[in-house]
């Protein structure tokens, strides 16, 4: 699925290569139009994808170390026959992210920093 992410993201005009010594971070330079941007690539079976909280819910592991997030999904998890691939500003990821930890703390559930 990480082959189709970039392959969506080829058909639209990036260039991706991967960062070196991310271990198996999903990380990527992408370049379109001379402008090199980073990428994290996720995918999902679900529709649902995540990112690790740290520093009690006020950064995202990788997720604020990146200005995009490619997304592959399948269209059926029990027989899938087609990828979707989306491409998001890493920023609205965020504040999506941050909107859920808030809603989470506010209702009484306990996070924990790498869950």
């Amino acid at each position: 699925m990480v082959g189709a992410a970039i392959e969506g993201a080829k058909r639209i005009g990036y260039d991706l290569k991967r960062q070196p010594g991310r271990g198996l971070s999903n990380t990527y330079d992408a370049i379109k139009d001379g402008k090199t941007s980073t990428v994290s690539v996720r995918t999902t079976r679900d529709r649902w994808f995540a990112y690790q909280p740290v520093e009690g819910g006020t950064r995202w592991k990788t997720l604020d170390e990146v200005e995009l997030v490619l997304v592959s999904a399948v269209d059926d998890p029990a027989d899938p026959r087609n990828v979707d691939v989306y491409l998001f500003p890493a920023d609205e990821v965020r504040k999506r992210f941050d909107a859920s930890y808030a809603a989470r703390s506010e209702n009484g559930n306990t996070m924990r920093d790498g869950f």
